[in-house]
């Protein structure tokens, strides 16, 4: 079991007055040359749950919360913060055992860090609730979403989402990092530094309407002047993603060539992320078959089974849990075609599977971007990725995938992506320099087509800029 000398350890404002001095995550954040800056939890529950995957700063995230109550002149004491990785057993009563140390010691604010790492988790977060233990206090989880449902149905709880940032998020924290080592790491000329402050002012006032296609025409008009700096920044975009870790070890091998450190930061983001199917006896060479599986059929449609190799045999019942957990941990997204016939999601038809983020499609080649950039094949299919995972953002519920709103749809044509907003919009990613005909059906009247570079606007047509059309996409609401 956890003793309280452990616990005291990760609560050091309990023991001294600038703690943050000493812990590594702020550290880190400060020694950073990209910092991002998250928002703020505006509206906060008894208890709230923060999902997200591993290694995009959930931690750092609620440092950050803990230095503003300080600040506030919440007493430290009242503070406390506890990570799960820090369990021997991870079971259930060990959980118990540690959160009523902070109750005997009347916390107004508990945070509890990575509680995906214990099994069951749900059913002590249950009792507590049930008990009315947690009632005299805000009560902050980090995690993954599985088995939420199961647990807790039906229960008033604020859930947020600590994703990888999106195109539009990484361009809107640039304005706020252009210092002596990402100016020279993303080779930005002084006149560009201008044009990249003047382009994010007029992106804050900038968002596009869904499904509205003049109000799309309307917004691309605003910013359209601006394409050719999106443009370089959103190819360096598709090389270092939008995980924290993985753009700042980018930035730094740019500027001081340490390529070790890259690759040493890249397999760290890897290995934390699948490290919660270790600890649910998930068996690390069936993952990795899975992804490198996926990998190969970047922007394909296929069955489950289809992803099966010849190194490992698999199931089809192994290789769906496995992918549902990939799924829960976000490490992948999942897109349904969709069945017009009978206006519902085609759960048997071939499916299309998506990686996180764009490195981890490409991280052997990261040192070598010329390889990257002028494969114009595996650009397309890499921004069809990057499409799908940054509409998912807009308002995808990922603890009810029956809610979704992403699909595809394909017979003997394919659509990339069908949106189900006010009313039906279909998008197709078409990153070259020739563009073959539409593929319409009747059902949906209204088309986005992202391109390359061509702008053309028809009745109900728009061809516009793969950059700039997911720079105007602003996350949901319920985000971070």
């Amino acid at each position: 079991m956890v003793g309280t000398k452990d616990i005291v350890e990760q609560n050091a404002w309990w023991r001294i007055e600038r703690w943050e001095e000493f812990d590594k995550h702020l550290l880190t954040l400060r020694d950073n040359p990209f910092r991002i800056e998250r928002n703020k939890i505006t509206k906060e529950s008894q208890v709230n749950l923060i999902y997200g995957p591993r290694q995009v700063g959930k931690t750092t995230f609620i440092k950050l919360m803990i230095k503003r109550l300080i600040n506030d002149k919440v007493d430290t004491e009242k503070i406390g913060y506890f990570s799960c990785d820090a369990l021997i057993t991870n079971k259930r009563d060990e959980l118990r055992e540690v959160i009523n140390f902070f109750l005997a010691r009347n916390i107004e604010y508990l945070f509890i860090d990575e509680i995906s790492n214990v099994n069951g988790w749900g059913f002590e977060v249950k009792y507590f609730i049930d008990s009315g233990k947690f009632d005299n206090m805000k009560v902050f989880i980090t995690g993954s979403p599985f088995g939420m449902q199961e647990y807790l149905p039906g229960r008033k709880l604020s859930h947020f989402y600590l994703m990888p940032i999106s195109f539009r998020e990484f361009l809107i924290n640039l304005k706020l990092n252009l210092n002596e080592k990402v100016i020279p790491a993303f080779n930005l000329k002084r006149i560009e530094i201008d044009e990249i402050k003047k382009l994010i002012e007029v992106l804050n006032s900038t968002i596009y309407d869904l499904g509205n296609l003049k109000d799309l025409r309307s917004k691309i008009r605003k910013i359209e002047n601006h394409f050719i700096i999106i443009e370089k920044l959103f190819l360096v975009y598709l090389i270092i993603g939008g995980f924290p870790s993985v753009i700042n070890s980018h930035i730094k091998y740019r500027t001081e060539g340490n390529k070790v450190y890259l690759f040493d930061e890249i397999q760290t983001v890897k290995e934390r992320l699948i490290d919660s199917l270790r600890k649910a006896g998930k068996k690390e060479g069936i993952c990795f078959q899975l992804i490198g599986s996926i990998k190969k059929r970047l922007s394909s449609r296929y069955s489950f089974t289809q992803l099966k190799e010849t190194e490992i045999d698999l199931s089809k019942e192994t290789i769906i849990n496995y992918l549902n957990h990939l799924k829960d941990i976000f490490l992948l997204k999942i897109i349904y075609a969709y069945n017009f016939g009978k206006n519902e999601i085609g759960w048997k038809k071939d499916k299309k599977i998506y990686l996180l983020d764009p490195f981890l499609y490409h991280e052997e080649l990261i040192l070598d971007q010329d390889k990257i950039l002028t494969n114009e094949e595996f650009l397309g299919k890499l921004v069809e990725s990057i499409s799908a995972i940054n509409f998912s953002y807009l308002k995808e519920d990922f603890l009810n995938p029956l809610e979704t709103f992403l699909f595809f749809w394909y017979n003997s044509k394919e659509i990339d992506f069908i949106i189900k907003d006010r009313s039906l919009i279909a998008i197709e990613t078409k990153f070259r320099r020739k563009i073959d005909k539409v593929n319409k059906i009747d059902q949906v009247k209204k088309y986005v087509v992202l391109t390359k570079n061509l702008f053309e606007y028809k009745e109900d047509v728009i061809f516009v800029p793969a950059s700039i059309f997911l720079m105007l996409l602003k996350n949901k609401s319920c985000y971070l």
